[in-house]
């Protein structure tokens, strides 16, 4: 999905994930997913939809949901996509070692 000429959208199957930097734009594109859903006739499961802040320098451990009118989406840490496992740091060391381990 292309919204705001940007792809901040990982989507596979049923499994929604929205990331960026900036909380607030993380905000304003799950609001535009909800609203586009809707218009084509799609429900977002908030139990399936994780949002995740990703920054190098900055601390984004604050684990709290992200209220969208209604609606409360999951901020999380890290996540897996495809089998491999993002961070909110945007660090591939746990990623790394997690592979060299198996």
């Amino acid at each position: 999905m292309n919204l705001n000429s940007t792809h901040q959208f990982l989507v596979y199957g049923d499994d929604v994930d929205v990331m960026d930097r900036n909380i607030h734009t993380i905000k304003k594109n799950t609001k535009a997913l909800l609203v586009t859903s809707k218009e084509s006739g799609l429900d977002i499961n908030t139990y399936r939809t994780k949002c995740m802040v990703m920054s190098q320098g900055q601390d984004v451990r604050q684990n709290h949901n992200i209220k969208i009118d209604n609606k409360s989406f999951e901020k999380v840490e890290q996540l897996k996509y495809l089998g491999t496992t993002l961070t909110n740091q945007n660090s591939v060391h746990k990623e790394i070692k997690s592979r060299c381990s198996h």
